[in-house]
């Protein structure tokens, strides 16, 4: 199975492990260019922040908007954006289930903007989604988002596969019934993301401490009462999880335990070799009834999506602290499934030179949910 698929791809040699930025092909090391967060932390603190990807950031961010910043510390274990955030895919898109989370989406793209003017880097670029359509349900699905985007203000349109085929000439159309089109959406660096907002919270008087990870959580009547850390003990009101898929260890640091309801699967994606002639604009294209999507990146295609059924990774509940350690082997074996969608949906993909597969890891609800809120325990 793997010799069929990776020949159908390309006539490379070699098939690279994916240990660096999954935005990036210079093979450099996540984190080798984050923003060092040096020192000791401080004995007192009003918020404590573990975790240091793109959500930690973020949350770092917003405190020191609302003033809070020389009063909040923000720990790594490892290096800021050394987790899941380096190899995200990088897709922005503002429709989602609810009101609330497309205006938090369109916030974020808003942000995005703002710190490009400022001249840090967000990798921030609207070239719009397609998300096509196979089946009369899936179209039925797009016709009920387009009479919802009149109220949420979201700007999008019902194409027919003829016009699809005009916004992405890659695409094969015979098997689809159309597609809905938003010019809103992008596509972004996570990494560079993570290391502007960062960079932008310590501005604001934000403490970033990398190497330090988090040993004991405490609480003196079901509130938070101080953090025990690797590098010292940390007085605080209020602590943040932002731990991505060491979320649920880290709730269990607290007594009682908080319930983190996650697990770590296995994802994959793969990167092409540079494409002659392949549009930077190129919109971001979802197949949902395929489980694939696919965008172009620094001239290239970066394609993936999410399997029916997924591979489990960390079965034990150890996740390594070191991106190294992290890295999984390539299963062509379980891409192919995906592999098989993104030949159909682009042909022309298989004339493409394999650059790499990528193995990251991702953390998922049980019901793909967002986790966010005041945890009932403590």
């Amino acid at each position: 199975m793997y010799s069929k698929y990776h020949k159908a791809l390309c006539s490379t040699n070699k098939v690279y492990r994916c240990l660096c930025n999954g935005l990036v092909t210079d093979g450099s090391t996540p984190g080798a260019t984050a923003p060092a967060g040096t020192g000791m932390p401080p004995k007192d603190a009003r918020v404590v922040i573990c975790g240091g990807g793109v959500m930690g950031a973020s949350v770092a961010y917003h405190l020191g908007k609302l003033g809070w910043g020389k009063e909040t510390v923000l720990i790594e274990q490892n290096r800021i954006g050394g987790g899941t955030t380096w190899h995200a895919s990088g897709l922005i898109g503002v429709f989602k289930p609810s009101l609330s989370q497309v205006k938090l989406t369109k916030s974020s793209v808003d942000l995005y903007k703002e710190l490009e003017n400022k001249g840090l880097s967000t990798g921030w670029k609207q070239c719009g989604s397609l998300n096509i359509a196979r089946t009369k349900d899936r179209m039925i699905v797009f016709k009920r988002m387009k009479a919802q985007s009149v109220s949420w203000e979201i700007d999008c349109e019902i194409l027919t596969p003829e016009q699809c085929k005009e916004k992405c000439s890659l695409l094969r159309i015979d098997d689809i019934i159309g597609g809905l089109w938003i010019p809103g959406d992008g596509v972004g660096d996570p990494y560079e993301t993570c290391l502007s907002i960062i960079s932008e919270a310590k501005n604001m008087g934000v403490r970033v401490i990398e190497g330090c990870g988090v040993k004991k959580i405490d609480q003196i009547d079901k509130r938070v009462s101080g953090v025990d850390t690797s590098l010292g003990y940390i007085n605080c009101e209020y602590f943040v999880n932002c731990g991505g898929f060491w979320a649920r260890g880290i709730g269990q640091l607290s007594e009682p335990n908080v319930k983190v309801p996650l697990h770590a699967v296995e994802h994959y994606y793969l990167h092409t070799k540079p494409i002659p002639g392949l549009d930077p604009l190129l919109p971001v294209v979802r197949d949902q009834d395929g489980h694939i999507y696919f965008r172009e990146n620094k001239g290239r295609l970066l394609a993936g999506g999410f399997e029916p059924i997924a591979k489990p990774a960390y079965e034990d509940g150890k996740i390594p602290a070191s991106s190294k350690d992290r890295a999984l082997p390539e299963d062509w074996d379980h891409f192919h499934v995906l592999m098989e969608q993104l030949l159909h949906r682009v042909p022309s993909l298989g004339n493409a030179v394999l650059d790499r597969l990528c193995n990251g890891p991702e953390a998922f609800s049980p019901d793909c949910k967002w986790i966010v809120g005041e945890t009932p325990e403590v």
